[in-house]
This record gives structure tokens, sequence and C-alpha cells, in this order.
């Protein structure tokens, strides 16, 4: 059995998109523990920005600690909400010491414990700012749409 603390590397990945507006935007954070290093990259319409900086490895532990408490290895390997048009993405990729991957994507739609995820990903990583932006911007769109939906002509 993999054991959680041989993570070698965390790719998260979130993308948006709103048609009804002229934003889109994604970032990218890799967490490497064998190079101690992060990478986080931003880009939008109007903004593109790489940062990368060096971390501690009791820093990665602790971060571990929180997301092996928090169950993210047991979390289905996809989410899907087929009927929202726009709205955003995510990725989740996991590399293990034994070069092993776990995978896991989602489509407007979370887990129910994504928010926590993300809350932890904020802790430990306070340069990330654009996930829970792009998800309040997706559920004002879903509520305007279901307003207007109701009205028949």
């Amino acid at each position: 059995m993999i054991n959680e603390y041989s993570i070698k590397k965390i790719q998260f990945s979130t993308v948006a998109y709103y048609v009804e507006s002229v934003y889109t935007g994604s970032f990218t954070l890799i967490i490497d523990y064998n190079k101690l290093l992060c990478k986080y990259s931003y880009k939008s319409n109007f903004y593109r920005n790489i940062t990368k900086w060096k971390i501690y490895k009791e820093h990665f532990l602790k971060f571990m600690n929180e997301l092996v408490s928090l169950d993210i290895f047991s979390w289905d390997k996809n989410y899907t909400d087929e009927n929202v048009l726009d709205g955003g993405g995510w990725s989740l990729k996991i590399e293990y010491e034994n070069n092993e991957f776990l995978e896991i994507n989602g489509d407007n739609a979370y887990p129910s414990n994504y928010d926590n995820f993300i809350n932890i990903l904020h802790k430990y990583f306070p340069i990330i700012k654009m996930d829970n932006e792009y998800r309040k911007n997706l559920e004002k769109y879903r509520v305007m749409q279901e307003q207007t939906s109701h009205f028949v002509i």
C-alpha cells in the first residue's frame, strides 16, 4: 500500500471561464518535495505571473499531515456537473516516490470537503488567491441563470 507520506510532488490546477464576461483565468501550484521547491503560475486575460520559492521539509510535512487528515486520497477520480456550460475546472495530480500517480479531476463539481482543501492550500501557500473567486462567480452566475430560466415568454 502506498503511504501518503511517500509523496514527492503535488500539482493542483484550476481554470475558469465565464461566457457572460471577458474573464478567464487559471493557476497551477506545483509542490516538489524532492527539490524543496514550489512554483505558482497564474494567467488571466489581464495578468501573468510565475513565482518560485523554496520550502522547508517541516513546512511540507505539516502540509501533508493536514492533507492526510482531510483524506483527499479517497476522493473519487472525477467530479462533473454537465448542466453548466461555463465555469471552472480543476485537477489534482499526486506523484509518489515509486513513480505511481493519483489523478483527480473536476468540472463544475467538487468533493464535499473541497473548500477545506482550498483553505489548507491558502494556509500553507497564501499566494493562491483565485480559486474561491472562480467558485463565487460561478455560483452567482448559476443563481442568475436559475432566476431567468423561470420566466417563460
